[in-house]
């Protein structure tokens, strides 16, 4: 059926119309995705997250290596971890080759012959090492001994600090944010948590902004400022002036990337030494279903240093590798923080002995019952021969 000139105009105008009408109801529907999108409280979507991350792995064991090539010669350290909610212990030994495998964890090794032991808790701290000796002129490994030992609440605040620091290098990459762990940043007031060994006399975060990226992360923006004393007197004044952290919000809005660059310089009563600037970028390689997702499977860390702001790019001054092989779950007991396998009497940290196991209590009873058995057959007897008699 052939059309007129006049219904050829109507059907133009009509198309026009709808085309118009689906523009306009694009556009709509584009503007509220953008007003979704800038109403959205990112920081409360990130600490939600990093909360969850964290009771996630409030009760784990962690497996992880770390080549250091920089060492005469170099080797690899393997190193257990067990957390539970503050407590830490730390078994570690090392292997004289540099590898990317896991098949050198020996978890035997680990347990009854580690070349070193760290354990931390709200109560004490103590460290065992394995010292070199010589037999025969040769350097052999002794047996190992007590290094460290702290029961105040000073020191162990430190501790507390230096295991959150250690942590927050590789198994809790996925939460920190310029070395320092997100609940620290995001606290009011703002805490620096990984500060051990100085006093914090100031530190203050300035504003955070986020930015949607096009590969689906969220990039969030951050500047500290901090200033610290020493038991010298020494001061450090420390800013971090630019400062970001790729999050992904698809899994609690763990850590992929962050990269941050800082100036520092330490006074002396008497001198001051001219400002430095440093450059970290950490790079953290999840896989899927590995550590339930909360946890990495590979941490690259790069350093610069350079008086000049300029210089910090290119070849970094060095770098740091760790490979996390294993993490189980829920498999942590307080009893595995207890100092009586390691050979220190609790009465040394100031805690309570374990009680006897119960073998010994039934043991007990048993030898009770059978002693008062036979003081009254000795009784019975001896009034039976007077009888006699």
């Amino acid at each position: 059926m052939l059309l007129s000139r006049c219904d050829h105009q109507c059907l133009s105008r009509r198309l026009v119309l709808v085309l118009v009408a689906m523009i306009v109801m694009a556009a709509g529907e584009e503007s509220q995705s953008l007003f979704a999108e800038e109403g959205v409280d990112w920081q409360a979507r990130v600490v939600a997250g990093h909360e969850r991350i964290r009771r996630q792995r409030s009760n784990s064991i962690v497996w992880l290596r770390q080549a250091r090539p920089g060492w005469k010669p170099p080797f690899t350290e393997i190193t257990k971890i067990w957390h539970l909610d503050g407590n830490f212990k730390f078994h570690t030994f090392e292997v004289p080759d540099l590898t990317t495998t896991a098949d050198v964890v020996d978890d035997v090794k680990l347990m009854k012959d580690p070349f070193s032991v760290r354990i931390v808790t709200p109560q004490f701290e103590f460290g065992l090492r394995r010292l070199y000796k010589e037999v025969d002129g040769v350097r052999v490994l002794d047996r190992l001994r007590r290094t460290t030992l702290s029961i105040d609440g000073e020191k162990l605040e430190m501790w507390q600090r230096r295991m959150s620091w250690t942590m927050s290098e590789h198994a809790w990459s996925s939460t920190t944010m310029c070395h320092l762990e997100s609940s620290g940043l995001f606290a009011q007031p703002p805490r620096n948590t990984n500060a051990f060994g100085w006093t914090v006399d100031k530190f203050t975060v300035g504003p955070v902004a986020f930015e949607k990226l096009s590969s689906g992360l969220v990039r969030m923006s951050i500047a500290t400022h901090s200033e610290m004393t020493d038991v010298r007197k020494k001061q450090i004044v420390s800013d971090v002036v630019e400062a970001t952290a790729d999050l992904d919000p698809a899994h609690n809005y763990r850590v992929v990337e962050s990269d941050y660059i800082a100036t520092g310089s330490q006074k002396v009563p008497g001198k001051e030494a001219a400002p430095a600037w440093h450059r970290v970028r950490i790079v953290n390689e999840y896989r899927a279903g590995f550590g339930r997702d909360v946890f990495p499977t590979h941490v690259v860390t790069q350093n610069w240093s350079s008086k000049e702001r300029d210089k910090l790019y290119g070849e970094p001054n060095y770098s740091d590798e760790y490979f996390i092989d294993r993490v189980e779950f829920g498999e942590v007991r307080e009893s595995d923080f207890r100092p009586e396998p390691y050979g220190i009497r609790p009465e040394t940290l100031e805690i309570d002995p374990l009680p006897p196991p119960t073998s010994w209590s039934v043991y007990g009873i048993y030898g009770g019952v059978i002693t008062c058995v036979l003081i009254g057959l000795a009784w019975w007897f001896k009034r039976r021969r007077e009888r006699l008699v």
